[in-house]
């Protein structure tokens, strides 16, 4: 706070008649403080000391009246009062993150290797025709049913039918999607289906049965029924298959069959010993026996 000197001498400035001695008005002071407050914090006045009885070390002309104390009453309210300065709180620098390396898979650890393989782009199939699945299964469905010619007639009848009209109206449609494997894999199943004729034939032979008439049981029929299927997935699944040549090579497989067995036995063919030959073997063992003892 400035003391009673200068705010008389700058209300004399002002053309104003301060009193020469005693206290001056707190309005005074707030005037000369707000006109010359600086732009800094207000400076507390020198606290006092026990010097000089208690009396505080003044300036010329500055007693305990310039000052305000705890039972004076406070400046107006509204003469500005300077914003304290504040400090804005201080924050830790922000981390930032790194870019995590992508995760190695088991063989890439143990293999070697750098980052996951590009995949490669989906198979596109081409669409095959419903049309010869759908005949087919009409044809193997006659088949089962030749017990009864009406229905078996019926069913090779409408076997093309069939397959047309499969066709038509299942593509396109969702059905279609789902029925697009069975028609690629049709062909492999043929050809599946064509080795399971050996099988037919052991299994027909183990556990084929007749009655005393001569007649096969049900199950033997069955067992027949599936050979007549594999042997026709056979016939039609290689082009140009004809049972009369298949024959034709197996009895040339026969003849040349017998011709091995032939010159296998003149290879392991041995000749039995005479007697005279026995009688020479058993007197060389009598010998070596003789000699083991002695």
């Amino acid at each position: 706070m400035a003391n009673t000197t200068d705010v008389r001498a700058w209300l004399r400035e002002l053309g104003e008649e301060p009193p020469l001695k005693g206290k001056l008005p707190q309005a005074a002071h707030a005037r000369y403080e707000a006109a010359h407050r600086p732009a800094g914090p207000q400076l507390v006045p020198p606290l006092e000391t026990e010097d000089d009885g208690g009396q505080a070390d003044y300036d010329d002309g500055v007693d305990d009246s310039d000052f305000i104390t705890a039972d004076e009453p406070a400046p107006p309210a509204d003469l500005p009062v300077p914003a304290a300065e504040s400090r804005a709180e201080e924050q830790q620098p922000r981390r930032v993150a790194t870019a995590r390396r992508a995760r190695r898979s088991f063989s890439e650890r143990v293999w070697g290797g750098q980052g996951s393989k590009p995949k490669r782009p989906k198979k596109v199939h081409k669409r095959v025709s419903l049309r010869g699945m759908a005949e087919d299964f009409f044809l193997d469905a006659a088949w089962t049913f030749q017990g009864l010619p009406p229905v078996e007639k019926i069913m090779y009848l409408q076997a093309p039918y069939a397959g047309q009209a499969v066709e038509d109206t299942v593509r396109g449609t969702r059905a279609d999607r789902w029925l697009q494997p069975a028609a690629r894999a049709d062909q492999k199943v043929k050809q599946l289906e064509g080795l399971t004729a050996a099988g037919w034939v052991i299994l027909i032979m183990v556990r084929g049965r007749r009655d005393e008439a001569g007649n096969y049981d049900p199950a033997t029929k069955l067992m027949f029924s599936g050979l007549r299927h594999a042997l026709l997935a056979m016939s039609r699944s290689v082009p140009d298959f004809s049972f009369e040549r298949q024959r034709e090579k197996a009895e040339e497989l026969r003849s040349a069959s017998g011709d091995i067995d032939a010159m296998i036995a003149y290879l392991f063919e041995m000749p039995e010993p005479t007697e005279e030959q026995l009688m020479e073997m058993a007197r060389m063992q009598a010998q070596r026996a003789a000699d083991a003892s002695s």
